[in-house]
């Protein structure tokens, strides 16, 4: 029969504020100066908050979006389409603060209150842009 032996639950690293490294996180041999691996700071808390953020304020400036589901499209105009393009922008915001902030030495510690601000934009936005489409349309 096999030689069958449990193996211990994966220990991980732990940061200075007491909770799990992230995946971005290389550690002190990563070769950052920062400890953490910028390549990947960049690629997920820039690049796809940039392109979110573009079709956010897309929304805004032109009063128009599009959103597509299984039930067909739906056209926003108006104010529901500002409301919508204030939730995008505010998720972007929080993408941006949780995988570039929160990796950056000296901008962890505002991490947190970026988090906060941006997920209340963001539950503002979605709660006017429903109340405005399912309510008063």
């Amino acid at each position: 029969m096999a030689n069958l032996r449990l193996r211990s639950a994966k220990q991980f690293e732990i940061d200075t504020r007491g909770r799990p490294l992230s995946p971005l996180t290389k550690g002190a041999q990563g070769g950052a100066s920062d400890g953490v691996d910028t390549a990947a700071r960049w690629l997920f808390g820039i690049l796809p908050e940039l392109a979110l953020a573009g079709y956010a304020l897309h929304a805004i400036v032109t009063r128009h979006t599009v959103l597509i589901g299984r039930g067909g499209r739906l056209h926003l105009h108006g104010p529901e389409a500002v409301s919508l393009g204030i939730a995008l922008l505010a998720l972007a915001a929080f993408g941006h603060f949780r995988y570039f902030w929160e990796e950056h030495p000296k901008l962890s510690a505002y991490a947190e209150a970026g988090n906060l601000i941006s997920l209340l934009a963001m539950a503002g936005g979605i709660v006017f842009t429903v109340i405005k489409v399912l309510v008063w349309n």
